[in-house]
């Protein structure tokens, strides 16, 4: 890599580690580093006939970027085959776990949480995600784990069509279905 594309790979990384350190609570910097290592190893698949160096390292970039916040996201490291299965059986893995006999920023015990003090946005939110996952329930394994694969475990259109000898657009439309069929089955509210 020649320091002019380290150099445009550093601010691709920026700008994609901003929004997923918002979302993880991971600071900006690491992500970068992690993107940038990701993009290292996989340097040599870079093909100037096939795209631009910029859309090549965004790719890898987003790979990379996106993997490490999901595992700094969680305080233990659960392997990745366990956060799979977990998920194909509908169990949540908490991305911000809390400590109930320590005391929070303002010194308070954190309060348990509990339907009849909760607002009705935090009951509507439990609501919806009861209502996704048994929409995911009734969908076939097949799309379920198309589903699972791209948006739980953050894998890209690519490499999810090529496991499935399909194309990315052909992937991609497959998605674009089973999410109008997801919020039919949920209904008009989410």
């Amino acid at each position: 890599m020649t320091p002019d594309q380290i150099a445009r790979a550093t601010t691709i990384a920026q700008k994609i580690a901003a929004k997923y350190s918002i979302l993880h609570a991971t600071p900006a910097d690491d992500l970068v580093q992690d993107g940038l290592l990701g993009l290292w190893k996989n340097r040599d698949k870079y093909d100037p006939a096939r795209s631009s160096w910029a859309t090549f390292a965004r790719v890898y970039l987003r790979a990379a970027i996106g993997r490490a916040a999901a595992n700094r996201a969680r305080t233990i490291r659960v392997p990745e085959y366990e956060q799979q299965r977990a998920r194909t059986k509908g169990y949540l893995i908490a991305p911000d776990p809390v400590s109930m006999d320590k005391p929070n920023e303002s010194g308070n015990l954190p309060e348990y949480a509990d339907e009849r003090t909760d607002g009705p946005a935090v009951i509507e939110r439990r609501d919806s995600i009861r209502r996704l996952h048994a929409a995911l329930d009734r969908l076939p394994e097949y799309e379920q784990d198309l589903i699972h694969a791209v948006y739980f475990e953050g894998r890209l259109l690519r490499e999810v069509g090529a496991q499935r000898n399909r194309s990315r657009q052909a992937v991609q439309q497959r998605l674009a279905d089973i999410t109008t069929r997801l919020r039919h089955s949920m209904g008009a509210s989410c």
